[in-house]
């Protein structure tokens, strides 16, 4: 009725297979430090990942090969983390040439109007969430700021790393 509110009730993916493959691809960035290597890895060991689709008719889940944009929408989901966030973009709308145009961007996690950690079940904790969006910041091939390292790609001691960590 009117003024009533409705509780819903959110979990983890009732599919065990897709709970499964949700940890495996948050541990083995953990354990190998950038997406690109969690690609590597999962396409070696001949994995799929799980793929979301909504529609008219309710959620299904599909299974699709590994690829960069849907690893890292494993990795970089906050609901993934127990969190219910909005606002993490927005849109603009301008004239160009006589035509609308729509462009969406992502916003700093700093301005996204809401961000409520441990609000559901989660695969990983909101600490971990963090560190993780720290390291891939961290591994940014180009840095938009003078602290930001990046991936080594070029300079005398680019092979310095490999001795000490053995990759």
């Amino acid at each position: 009725g009117a003024g009533s509110e409705v509780d819903v009730l959110v979990t983890l993916d009732p599919d065990a297979r897709v709970q499964q493959a949700i940890r495996l691809v948050l541990q083995k960035l953990d354990e190998l430090g950038s997406i690109r290597q969690v690609l590597l890895w999962l396409r070696r060991a001949r994995l799929s990942v799980p793929v979301t689709r909504g529609g008219k008719h309710g959620r299904s889940t599909e299974w699709a090969s590994p690829n960069y944009t849907r690893v890292h929408a494993i990795v970089t989901s906050p609901f993934l983390a127990g969190a219910y966030v909005y606002g993490r973009r927005e849109g603009r709308t301008s004239l160009v040439g006589g035509a609308l145009l729509r462009r969406t961007s992502k916003i700093s996690q700093e301005a996204w109007k809401v961000c409520l950690p441990d609000h559901h079940p989660a695969y990983i904790g909101w600490e971990e969430y963090m560190a993780n969006q720290r390291k891939l910041h961290a591994n940014r091939t180009r840095p938009r700021s003078p602290d930001q390292r990046g991936a080594a790609r070029e300079g005398h001691a680019l092979l310095q790393g490999l001795a000490l960590c053995g990759r």
